[in-house]
Formats: structure tokens, C-alpha cells, sequence
């Protein structure tokens, strides 16, 4: 297995799933994971497929400064409705 690939190793994962990955890869620390697709739709399909994706930590990286950023811009419109994280399972 290599231990970088790219988005066209991958055949018909989408980016956004391919990042989805790379993110469960950030959170858990794990090497690899195995991605898998199933659509009802296709009566052909006789066996899952799946394909394993291991970490890109430069995508890992992006996706850490995304997600400070995401955070900063959340708390912002947040307290603009008077509200911060976690309020919703504070006790009334």
C-alpha cells in the first residue's frame, strides 16, 4: 500500500468524501481507513467494495487551520445571537 495517495487513486470517492476521511484520520490518529460505498441502486453489485485511504497529513494539516477557523467564525455568530457553544445542553 502506498502511504500517499491522491484524489485520482481513489476512482469515484468525491473530495468532500475524501476530506471526510482525512478528517476521521486527524480525530482518531489512525494510519488508515476503509472507505466503502453502497448504493441500493445497483442490483449488479454482488460484494461490497471498499477502498483503504491512508492519512495525507498535509490535508490533515489544511483541515486543522480550517478547523480553528471554523471555530473562531462559529463563536462570532454565536455570541451575535446572544448565544455560546454548549448552551444548548445547559439546563433550563
Amino acid at each position: 500500500a502506498k502511504a500517499t495517495q491522491t484524489a485520482e487513486d481513489h476512482g469515484d470517492i468525491k473530495k468532500e468524501e475524501i476530506a471526510q476521511v482525512q478528517f476521521s484520520l486527524m480525530i482518531t490518529g489512525f494510519k488508515s481507513w476503509a472507505f466503502a460505498k453502497y448504493d441500493p441502486r445497483n442490483v449488479n453489485c454482488k460484494k461490497l467494495h471498499y477502498v483503504e485511504i491512508f492519512r495525507d497529513e498535509e490535508m490533515i494539516s489544511k483541515l486543522r487551520k480550517g478547523l480553528a477557523e471554523f471555530i473562531e467564525d462559529m463563536d462570532i455568530a454565536l455570541e451575535k445571537l446572544g448565544l455560546s457553544f454548549g448552551d444548548q445542553w445547559a439546563s433550563k
